[in-house]
């Protein structure tokens, strides 16, 4: 019963991360339209969010936040707690160890072809 457990407790933070997230994302999306470029940083957006979307449940710890040359990639850096660069092993690579969870831009999609500017 306990692996089962921790599958399902796993998977509850994944989604709680997920969620806050998005907060994050709406956040960022609401600085841009005000001032016409993303943020720097994260600590730009904390007047537009409440304080417990900015903590990864995953691990206690921050989000990660990096501009691109147009866009952002916004991830946890998992239960490692070890950026990753938002990359996380698949079933069928080589087991590296990475668990990042990648919010945006969403998976399967480059950041260039994801139109956030849309209001």
């Amino acid at each position: 019963m306990e692996p089962t457990y921790y599958s399902i407790h796993d998977t509850y933070l994944r989604a709680i991360a997920q969620q806050r997230g998005s907060g994050l994302i709406i956040a960022l999306r609401r600085y841009k339209n005000k001032n016409g470029n993303w943020p720097v940083s994260l600590d730009e957006i904390k007047s537009l969010a409440t304080a417990e979307i900015f903590v990864d449940p995953i691990n206690g710890d921050s989000f990660i936040y990096k501009l691109t040359d147009e866009n952002f990639t916004l991830y946890s850096k998992g239960k490692n707690n070890i950026d990753e660069d938002g990359k996380r092993d698949r079933l069928d690579e080589e087991k590296t160890g990475a668990d990042d969870q990648l919010i945006w831009p969403q998976k399967g999609r480059n950041a260039k072809e994801v139109k956030t500017d849309a209001h």
